[in-house]
């Protein structure tokens, strides 16, 4: 998805506003893809921040995101990846 407040490298809460809000199905899973990659990282961590204000506009997503954030990262501490 092109979003004028998107990097690769540092998403902005705003950019994943616009993920959960104008983004496709593939948008989406490629948000979750990014976060399962690096669930400390900062998408994850953007992505967290966006659903923790946003929770009841988006149709579930966020409750998603919550859910797989806090997965992921348990996965990550069993592999021995930290914060």
């Amino acid at each position: 998805m092109q979003h004028r407040h998107l990097t690769a490298d540092e998403p902005t809460i705003t950019a994943i506003d616009s993920y959960l809000e104008r983004g496709s199905h593939r948008d989406f899973r490629e948000l979750l893809r990014r976060i399962q990659r690096d669930p400390y990282g900062p998408w994850a961590k953007a992505a967290e921040q966006a659903a923790a204000r946003n929770d009841e506009v988006y149709r579930g997503k966020t409750e998603l995101i919550k859910l797989v954030v806090a997965r992921w990262r348990a996965d990550a501490l069993e592999r021995g990846r930290s914060v």
